[in-house]
């Protein structure tokens, strides 16, 4: 049997959007036009103007690339290792052996772009007063651009063309190589004008320079030993037994000469170089003696002025320090308060370095910077004190040369109440707390000395003598009033009579 189910009837109505206002749909559909813009011909203009603007001030500041600390560095490097291949390709690689074209181009490279800086920075006057860099010389441009003429290119196409011969071409070519060799100048001028720099500190720049001239010397001498070699026909090589190397090859032969030179000059006479005539033994000497004046009287004086300009306040304040110890000792000081002044020069060192007021160099400065340093000193304290906080910044210049900075241990006494006070005080760090002064003791140091000295005199008294003696205790007898509680006498019901309370504070005065 089935039953037949009826569901009600459901009328759907469709629904509607909401109406929108003609100037909602522009402002929509507006909005969406954004997307558009970066095919806005002027808003492309624009765009390609902004970048072509950034452009040129970025490549305006590589006038400035000569002048980078670690650009220098890099520069003097390159010259050092195209001086050494310069040397390599003229002493030992006679036969062109060894192809060294792109390392030779790599710093030549990097050589062109400092030396197109170098001449930017000196025409473009306006940019290059964005910054404090003083433009170079004419001697070092002249120099730099005689070290990249394409000399060796020339004599290249010359052979090509056979306007020569091959063999004074051949010899043309090893000639002109060495135009590189003129950028030694720049080295040593490099470091002439950095070891003379003010605030900076010299101790690298003078190890970097030591190694620049000790690699450039010492290149040097190995090439005239090759020569002599040459020239002078002296095999010095065979009786180098300790070493086996093949004499053809370039590179062998150079690495173990420029270690026999290195040896040599670093003053360190290894005993496997046996001189065969006068011209070895005179270049033996002349190296060793080079490298002695060299690192004991030029490397170890600099570094030893650089040491004492560095530390030179540090012996200063220890040797016042030890003085002012010699001092208390002598004057048998308490060793609590050697201790204490041993912890305050501490902490003087520890915060200032020692220095109590500023060089005398400061005062060389004009009022208007020195002002402005001090300022900077004290900003701290003069932009939290509620004095000071909201005045004009011409007047916190001017207070700011009359301030100084005071350094205190815990328990020293910076103000003592019911004195006159001639300064102002504005804590760094650290917390002042007042003290309440010590209570008197009972007996004072002169007291107990008389004490003593009174129980030693009758230390030897008898009974017979202190029978002799009256012993009295202290009274309190008051005359006018009292300083306790005044107790009288009622009759029961009468405790406050008008009359009795009169009398009661007559008997309290004493009446």
């Amino acid at each position: 049997m089935s039953r037949k189910i009826s569901y009600p009837a459901v009328s759907i109505k469709p629904i509607t959007a909401p109406e929108i206002s003609e100037d909602a749909a522009r402002a929509e559909q507006t909005w969406k036009n954004i997307i558009f813009l970066p095919f806005n011909k002027y808003w492309q203009i624009f765009l390609v103007s902004t970048i072509v603007a950034n452009t040129l001030q970025t490549w305006k500041n590589i006038i400035f690339l000569p002048f980078n600390k670690y650009w220098q560095i890099f520069l003097v490097s390159t010259i050092v290792a195209n001086t050494l291949l310069i040397l390599f390709q003229l002493t030992f690689d006679r036969e062109d052996v060894v192809v060294l074209t792109v390392p030779f181009y790599f710093f030549e490279s990097v050589y062109a772009i400092n030396t197109i800086a170098i001449i930017s920075h000196r025409n473009m006057a306006e940019h290059r007063k964005t910054r404090f860099h003083s433009k170079a010389s004419t001697f070092v441009i002249v120099v730099s651009v005689l070290s990249l003429l394409p000399l060796v290119e020339i004599v290249q196409l010359l052979n090509a063309y056979k306007w020569e011969s091959t063999t004074k071409v051949a010899y043309g070519f090893r000639f002109l190589n060495s135009k590189g060799l003129l950028r030694i100048i720049y080295g040593i001028l490099y470091f002439k004008d950095k070891k003379a720099e003010v605030g900076i500190d010299h101790l690298p720049y003078i190890v970097f320079d030591h190694s620049f001239y000790f690699l450039i010397i010492t290149a040097a001498f190995t090439v005239l030993w090759e020569v002599f070699k040459i020239n002078v026909k002296v095999n010095w090589s065979k009786f180098l037994t300790n070493y086996t190397f093949n004499r053809t090859d370039p590179w062998e032969n150079m690495f173990v000469t420029s270690h026999v030179v290195l040896g040599l000059f670093t003053h360190n006479w290894i005993g496997v170089v046996i001189g065969t005539n006068t011209y070895e033994n005179i270049t033996v000497m002349l190296i060793m003696i080079t490298g002695f004046g060299f690192h004991m009287m030029l490397f170890y004086a600099e570094l030893t002025a650089v040491f004492l300009q560095r530390y030179r306040h540090q012996f200063e304040f220890t040797r016042r320090m030890k003085k002012i110890m010699y001092l208390l000792d002598d004057w048998k000081v308490n060793r609590s308060v050697k201790k204490r002044t041993v912890e305050y020069y501490k902490l003087y060192w520890e915060k200032r370095s020692g220095i109590n007021d500023m060089p005398k160099i400061f005062s060389l400065l004009p009022i208007s910077l020195r002002k402005e340093i001090m300022v900077d000193i004290f900003w701290e304290f003069l932009r939290h004190s509620t004095f000071f906080c909201n005045t004009d910044i011409s007047f916190k210049r001017s207070l700011s040369l009359c301030m100084d900075n005071e350094f205190h241990l815990p328990g020293d006494c910076i103000f003592k109440a019911g004195e006159p006070k001639s300064k102002m005080v504005y804590v760094v760090t650290g917390i002042i707390q007042p003290e309440k002064p010590e209570k008197k003791p009972l007996l004072s140091g002169t007291n107990k000395k008389k004490r003593v000295q009174w129980a030693r005199k009758h230390q030897s008294w008898t009974e017979a003598d202190w029978a002799n003696v009256i012993w009295s205790d202290e009274s309190n007898i008051e005359v006018f009033g009292t300083r306790g509680t005044v107790y009288v006498r009622r009759r029961p019901g009468k405790e406050y009579r008008e009359g009795w309370i009169d009398l009661a504070k007559n008997i309290a005065r004493g009446g």
